[in-house]
């Protein structure tokens, strides 16, 4: 079974042992480019099961046309209440698959042949700006529970997006918890903070302002030190049409059947 998928030549990610990524960009960064990379990339090498929370409505949530798997209600939100009922499905899977295969000592999703789940949240700030407060913090409970269990047996890969990710939407607990950080384009020194906790900021390489451009920092790198990158260029792929064609493809597959699988 795959599980990585190249981000930059020489640079692999791997969902397994893995929480998910966070990518933050101003508008016009090259930002949704390389969230379609990154679902096109794991959709190609592992037949990985995408569900979307874009509450813009914008390319994201219109790919609900092209789902071949499944029902495409239940795998894409566009209001902040439709993000917490999704979450609220994708929270009980995990614990399902927990509760099925946690005799199972040392082993997870790859050893219990889980189908992977690729959750992908664009505008994650916006979306709890936009729910009133009980819905917010729904939003926020279960997004927790996620980043901080599903690594194992969840088999659930969380690809999190955002202009500006704040201790506001999102505690520094959760955000140091994500395995990979993307910063795109040149940031200021308090947002590049925020972006890679973990780093010192004075020793983070200088990169262009330029579309497309930016930093990566992965916790299995051997230093603290984010690396530059150019994000993949997709100007002249029809994202819908891949789309459509991997997620077909992906019907045909290895993966154990769930009874208790909540988005059909």
């Amino acid at each position: 079974m795959e599980t990585s998928f190249e981000i930059s030549p020489g640079i692999r990610i791997s969902i397994r042992n893995s929480v998910g990524l966070t990518v933050v960009g101003r508008p016009g960064s090259g930002k949704s480019w390389l969230l379609n990379y990154i679902m096109l990339s794991l959709m190609k090498n592992c037949k990985i099961y995408p569900l979307i929370c874009d509450t813009k409505l914008s390319d994201l949530y219109n790919l609900k046309r092209f789902m071949k798997r499944g029902n495409p209600d239940k795998r894409v939100a566009g209001t902040p209440s439709q993000v917490a009922g999704l979450l609220r499905r994708v929270t009980k899977l995990m614990d399902e698959r927990y509760s099925n295969y946690n005799s199972h000592w040392g082993a997870d999703w790859v050893d219990a042949q889980y189908m992977p789940v690729l959750l992908i949240c664009d505008e994650y700030s916006s979306t709890i700006a936009q729910a009133d407060s009980n819905t917010a913090k729904e939003i926020e409970n279960y997004m927790k529970q996620l980043v901080f269990k599903a690594r194992q047996l969840g088999g659930i890969y969380i690809l999190l997006a955002s202009q500006r990710i704040t201790a506001d939407t999102l505690s520094r607990n959760v955000t140091s918890s994500m395995s990979v950080k993307i910063a795109m384009e040149r940031l200021d020194s308090i947002s590049l903070n925020l972006a890679f906790p973990e780093c010192n900021v004075k020793e983070i390489p200088y990169i262009d302002n330029i579309p497309g451009h930016a930093l990566i920092y992965s916790d299995t790198f051997p230093n603290n030190v984010p690396i530059p990158i150019i994000a993949p260029d997709l100007s002249n792929v029809e994202v819908p049409k891949v789309f459509e064609t991997l997620d077909e493809r992906a019907k045909c597959n290895d993966y154990v059947k769930e009874d208790y699988w909540p988005f059909d």
